[in-house]
């Protein structure tokens, strides 16, 4: 964390000697608390630039703020696998979510976002909308991903057929990490 942060606690430099010699131990725990609760704060919200040394070695998954407001709980109407990609539906009025597809017919459905747990039908799942997701695997670096023809699925190549939506899911920045942001304007072919 930079020594100067965005958060202002008011707190001042440690003040040796302005405090009781019986009470400084205590004074001392929890001024450093208040210290590590910034730093952490500023780590985990992304509030400050990180430390130019830190960010060769940082896991973007491990920032919940930007995450925790991309986040979705519907009712699932089928199994769904973490790391399937999920169309919303409206059932009666209530929030659902099915596996997304690319392909024709009745269960065609661009997706909104990406199962971040496995859960089945009729259970309440959260669904990543945008974001640093680590539930997909198996991916190429610098790659961009496709909604895939298969129900759920993703592909590196964007579909080819007549009838077949063409939907961005997001980029690989790893092998199992992907910056999630399904595109809102894919195309029908």
């Amino acid at each position: 964390m930079p020594e100067t942060s965005k958060i202002l606690l008011g707190l001042p430099n440690l003040p040796a000697d302005t405090i009781d010699p019986k009470f400084w131990s205590e004074f001392l725990t929890v001024y450093r608390a208040i210290q590590n609760l910034l730093a952490g704060i500023s780590e985990f919200g992304g509030i400050d630039a990180p430390d130019a040394t830190e960010i060769g070695s940082m896991d973007p998954t491990k920032y919940l703020l930007g995450n925790n407001i991309s986040r979705w709980y519907p009712i699932a109407e089928v199994n769904i696998t973490r790391g399937q990609t999920v169309r919303a539906t409206n059932v009666a009025g209530a929030n659902r979510c099915n596996l997304a597809n690319a392909g024709t017919g009745r269960v065609f459905g661009p997706a909104i976002g990406v199962a971040n747990e496995t859960k089945a039908a009729g259970q309440r799942i959260e669904i990543l909308v945008g974001g640093m997701t680590d539930a997909i695997g198996g991916m190429t670096p610098g790659t961009l991903y496709y909604l895939s023809t298969t129900p759920g699925a993703i592909q590196n190549l964007p579909p080819v057929a007549a009838g077949q939506l063409v939907q961005p899911i997001g980029w690989a920045m790893t092998t199992t990490q992907m910056f999630l942001s399904p595109s809102s304007y894919g195309h029908v072919l």
